[in-house]
């Protein structure tokens, strides 16, 4: 299992990454904070609906690794198709 700091490194990528392609969005410090911002922008700007929580990953001793693979398809089709 992912230590919170590693966790929180995760997160912080992900926003980056969605910050490249989209309106910036600013880690704001704490993992649960900085995964519920990554959703909604994965929302707002790629359409992607929220199908996780950040309580599904971040407060869960083991996470459900295959909905966690769903919405990183889900995200990479979207992605793709804006030639991202």
């Amino acid at each position: 299992m992912c230590s919170s700091t590693c966790l929180n490194a995760f997160f912080n990528w992900f926003l980056t990454l969605l910050s490249r392609h989209f309106s910036p969005a600013r880690s704001q410090g704490d993992a649960h904070t900085n995964l519920s911002l990554a959703f909604s922008v994965a929302q707002r700007d790629l359409g992607v609906a929220k199908l996780l929580d950040a309580e599904d990953i971040i407060d869960m001793a083991r996470p459900d690794a295959k909905s966690i693979q769903t919405y990183v398809l889900v995200l990479k089709k979207a992605l793709v198709a804006g030639d991202m």
